[in-house]
């Protein structure tokens, strides 16, 4: 079966780090990606200087005006990121994280309700 191709937003890497890997023949040094962000500059993506760690998807202009400063997302790789930054359901995504809840999405329903004829 033939591998879907998904379109994937172009990033440049912002964080690199080495990393030395013991095989059976010796060491070897990976160079390694902990940060990158999309070249339109919407999402940054970072994750911890651990192998394994998940990698955190910030949307770049939430977070400097601080209307939402958590990650958007967690995924598993770099690539995943991409895909979520090209796909057509990140801006729901990120309307749905910004909406308010509890005690705050009831008084706004309220007022949402009394404003409407």
């Amino acid at each position: 079966m033939a591998r879907r191709k998904l379109p994937l937003a172009p990033v440049v890497k912002t964080r690199m780090g080495r990393r030395i890997v013991r095989n059976g023949a010796g060491q070897t040094v990976h160079l390694e990606c902990w940060g990158a962000k999309t070249t339109d500059g919407l999402w940054d993506f970072e994750r911890e200087e651990s192998p394994g760690t998940p990698w955190l998807v910030y949307h770049t202009p939430s977070v400097a005006d601080g209307s939402y400063t958590l990650p958007v997302l967690l995924c598993g790789t770099l690539r995943a990121c991409r895909a979520f930054a090209a796909g057509l359901d990140t801006e729901t995504t990120l309307a749905r994280l910004k909406a308010p809840t509890g005690e705050w999405a009831d008084a706004l329903a309220l007022s949402v309700k009394a404003e409407t004829p």
